[in-house]
């Protein structure tokens, strides 16, 4: 009996170990679980402490880098156009004015007894062409001061009442007069136009839509440009690229050394926008015009005294170039230096003749007196004749 409660005691004892070795293993277990996760946590949080103690504090106090945007406030080196560009328009800016045309006209609004005056005002530009003591000539268009009832002109926020000294209609050019008092103004610079060749550069000045030296650059696409214009008058434009925007008419086209070479006057477009083809009167014809508008109050013409015709496509393909002589008017220049029916009139001045316009506008050129080398086709062979122009009756 003591036997078997021993061995009953002893398997107690055993079972009482073996329960304690199982513990004892589950904790170790676990220990293991808790020391690894431990380890991983640690190892996380030690990375996250280091981003933020070492580099986030890094990355949010500091500085932040110094970006070179190479930023100068000169140029460091040598741009000849641009300065010629930006000397130019310094130079012509100095001559061009803003000009206020108002008209005034009955409207009657559809009613009986209900009818009133008004009144509107066109903006467009001018070039002060001469200055003689506080006395000012500007040039512009006639389309811009045409049935105005009052003009005024603007210069550098300075304002004049203008009187009309004259207008050609044929050129759509017009000069006015301003007594500017104390107030100085200084007369443009005028070139030779002939100097123009295709590609140059020009830059159009004015004050479109009320803004002062408004300036655009493009080049001279052609010269002599007439084959558009067929209104009876002197076509010989100058076309641009420098776009000429409304309110741009009447201002100066200038070369790069700031002279007036053209006068704006108006663009080519199909439905009113800016296409980048615009036309201006050559400074030679201007001037033609700006000084006997100043001087007579109209425009003294020359003819050669002759009624021309143009040749057909036929005629040119065999003759080249030119223009037919169809009649000759009595005791006119042409007569008198010897030009005879059917001859066909090649160059003038050493200029070959393009068509009816441009012979019409190159004579304009010419003032009363004036004589004029003419080279004509006659019986197959080329002759000169010199030809004294006089004026226009």
């Amino acid at each position: 009996m003591i036997n078997e409660t021993r061995e009953n005691n002893l398997t107690s004892d055993a079972v009482v170990e073996q329960k304690q070795e199982n513990v004892q293993h589950h904790r170790t277990g676990n220990g293991w679980s808790v020391f690894l996760v431990t380890l991983v946590v640690g190892l996380i949080a030690g990375a996250v402490l280091e981003f933020k103690v070492g580099l986030l504090p890094e990355a949010l106090t500091a500085e932040p880098p110094v970006v070179d945007y190479a930023e100068t406030k000169t140029l460091d080196y040598e741009e000849p156009l641009s300065k010629m560009i930006a000397k130019a328009v310094e130079v012509s800016s100095k001559s061009v004015v803003s000009i206020t045309a108002k008209t005034s006209y009955n409207k009657n609004f559809g009613y009986p007894f209900f009818s009133g005056n008004r009144e509107e005002s066109h903006l467009g530009s001018g070039v002060v062409y001469a200055v003689s003591k506080s006395i000012a000539y500007i040039l512009t268009n006639n389309h811009v001061i045409n049935n105005a009832s009052a003009i005024s002109v603007n210069h550098d926020d300075q304002f004049f009442k203008a009187k009309l000294v004259g207008v050609d209609q044929a050129t759509d050019l017009a000069i006015l007069k301003i007594d500017t008092g104390s107030y100085r103004m200084q007369a443009a610079q005028i070139a030779d136009s002939d100097m123009l060749k295709p590609g140059y550069i020009v830059v159009a000045i004015g004050q479109p839509y009320g803004f002062q030296n408004t300036a655009t650059m493009g080049i001279v696409s052609a010269l002599g440009r007439g084959e558009i214009f067929r209104s009876g008058g002197y076509a010989d434009f100058i076309q641009t690229s420098a776009q000429i925007n409304p309110g741009n008419s009447g201002g100066p086209l200038v070369d790069l050394m700031g002279r007036v070479v053209g006068i704006n006057t108006s663009i080519y477009s199909q439905n009113g926008g800016n296409v980048g083809i615009g036309f201006a009167i050559p400074s030679k014809l201007a001037r033609k015009v700006a000084d006997d508008l100043i001087q007579f109050g109209y425009v003294r013409r020359t003819e050669l005294g002759v009624k021309i015709r143009e040749l057909s496509p036929a005629e040119k393909m065999q003759l080249g170039k030119g223009i037919l002589v169809g009649e000759i008017v009595p005791g006119s220049p042409a007569e008198n230096a010897g030009l005879k029916i059917n001859d066909i009139l090649r160059k003038v001045d050493g200029e070959v003749v393009e068509n009816d316009v441009w012979l019409k506008t190159k004579i304009a050129h010419y003032q009363p007196g004036d004589t004029v080398k003419i080279t004509v086709l006659r019986k197959g062979k080329e002759i000169e004749l010199k030809i004294v122009l006089v004026e226009k009756k």
